[in-house]
């Protein structure tokens, strides 16, 4: 048995759904069906939701060379080969194979034979009691997070220490560059001076040395990021730069090549250098493979391009304004600047400074932001996602965060009033009137107002002592009986 927070409930494909982590940070999913009751999904079902929200395969099928003889009824024995699965998430912390019966039927059905992850070499970082961030990691078993020492990464490069001066003369001399884009870009990085002053730009320069700027049609920026409405994505594994010609503007483009090029270094498919945090849980004799802080990469380099363009980053039309204000608050309540993240390791430095404030859940805030940008970025015709009304949302994430930053304080002895004050101020001096989670616009004064009034509450001490900051399911063992009765798909 084993508890899990809810993280939100969503509609997905007309079927309502709960979503959920544990200690590992695995996703797991429940229906909801119309009394209220919860199954697990099929397999199908899980498969689809797990690929929106961690935008990778839970498994990799293949074909083994060597085949098999099987009995069916009727046929007699048949040579069959043999496949392998792969899983990425798949295994609980018991061991067992599977998280629900539905998957288990569905795999006996297409006769996979399952197998445990095979052991990494890995250094690495501890986060949590059960997570680790990924360092020094020394691909030889095909897993598909691949990071390694920023040291290494230095010796794969021509300009180890690249100035500004050197950036700009990089890019004046590129051939595949139009006019247009080196002005906006050579703008870009003096605007950048002024304010990022001595950051690193060895990872921009390499990105930008090896960057392709390639036209895709509208159908195909969509068919290639499954997202609605892109006009622009950065590939940091090929450095590699799609644009819709006839949609980009300066603070896209700015977003994409020096928003995300200036921090995301990857040779031969393995991560020297990002500002996210590839992360891992060990589960037994098993690894869970995942990342912490993809709302705050794009907020990142939503930030850059508003330095860069000198365009305020109220006028920027994105989808990234509640990941954005996210990460402002965080900065505030750590009192680190955009330049200090992006100089001393972008979401590991946040979570260390946010630890040294009293905030001791670093890790389940970053995956409430991360869980609602996916399913926001990702809600596309190909995954019809909505958050109900009435259910988890935006708002709650920030209240949230504010009553992990305020609790050990007030437990001290600090004024609940000034404190109240302190945290209104820090979520009213937004960027946006308004931001939108997709369905509605969430005005920030309104929330302002909200987590003041809560944290100078009497009642506050019952909410924190209570451990009411999610919604909490245990998993029942009864639940996975009745399953395969329950379950209409099966």
């Amino acid at each position: 048995m084993e508890t899990f927070r809810v993280i939100f409930n969503i509609t997905y494909k007309g079927q309502n759904f709960k979503v959920l982590s544990n200690k590992y940070f695995q996703k797991y999913f429940l229906k909801i069906l119309k009394d209220g009751s919860l199954i697990y999904p099929t397999f199908d079902e899980f498969r689809e939701l797990h690929i929106l929200f961690t935008n990778t395969k839970c498994y990799d099928i293949k074909n083994q060379k060597d085949t098999k003889l099987v009995y069916r009824k009727g046929k007699g024995y048949t040579e069959e080969k043999r496949y392998r699965l792969d899983p990425n998430i798949i295994m609980d912390k018991y061991g067992n194979k599977l998280i629900s019966l539905a998957m288990a039927i569905s795999l006996i059905n297409m006769g996979i034979k399952l197998i445990p992850i095979v052991t990494m070499n890995l250094g690495a970082k501890q986060l949590t009691e059960n997570v680790y961030a990924l360092e020094n990691f020394v691909d030889k078993n095909n897993i598909s997070a691949k990071v390694c020492d920023y040291s290494e990464f230095k010796k794969f490069l021509e300009v180890k220490s690249p100035t500004y001066d050197d950036v700009v003369e990089l890019i004046t001399q590129k051939e595949n560059l139009s006019n247009k884009y080196k002005y906006w870009l050579i703008s870009g990085l003096n605007n950048l001076k002024q304010e990022l002053g001595d950051i690193d730009l060895s990872v921009l320069y390499y990105n930008i040395a090896r960057m392709q700027i390639l036209n895709k049609s509208y159908n195909e920026m969509e068919e290639d990021s499954k997202i609605n409405g892109t006009v622009a994505t950065f590939k940091p594994i090929t450095g590699e730069v799609y644009i819709n010609e006839n949609e980009i503007d300066s603070t896209t483009f700015l977003h994409e090549v020096l928003g995300h090029g200036l921090t995301e270094g990857y040779i031969d498919g393995k991560a020297y250098t990002t500002f996210t945090i590839p992360a891992f849980s060990k589960i037994d004799k098993y690894y869970y493979v995942f990342g912490f802080g993809h709302a705050f990469e794009e907020a990142k380099a939503e930030l850059i391009s508003e330095i860069a363009s000198g365009i305020p980053i109220q006028y920027h039309d994105n989808g990234y304004s509640q990941s954005i204000e996210a990460l402002r608050i965080i900065m505030k309540t750590t009192n680190l600047t955009l330049a200090d993240v992006i100089k001393h390791g972008g979401v590991s430095y946040l979570i260390d400074k946010m630890k040294e404030n009293d905030i001791d859940y670093p890790l389940e805030h970053i995956e409430n932001f991360d869980a609602f940008f996916t399913m926001l970025k990702n809600s596309s015709k190909l995954f019809p996602v909505e958050i109900p009304g009435e259910e988890y949302d935006f708002t709650n994430s920030l209240k949230d965060y504010m009553i992990d930053y305020v609790d050990e304080k007030i437990a001290r002895g600090e004024s609940q009033e000034k404190l109240g004050e302190e945290v209104y101020q820090i979520i009213n001096d937004s960027y946006y009137d308004f931001v939108t989670d997709g369905q509605r616009m969430i005005n920030m004064g309104a929330v302002a107002y909200s987590v003041k009034d809560m944290v100078e509450s009497k009642a506050l001490s019952m909410l924190i002592s209570g451990d009411e900051k999610n919604e909490v399911i245990v998993i029942d063992d009864n639940l996975i009986d009745h399953i395969d009765m329950l379950d209409e798909d099966r």
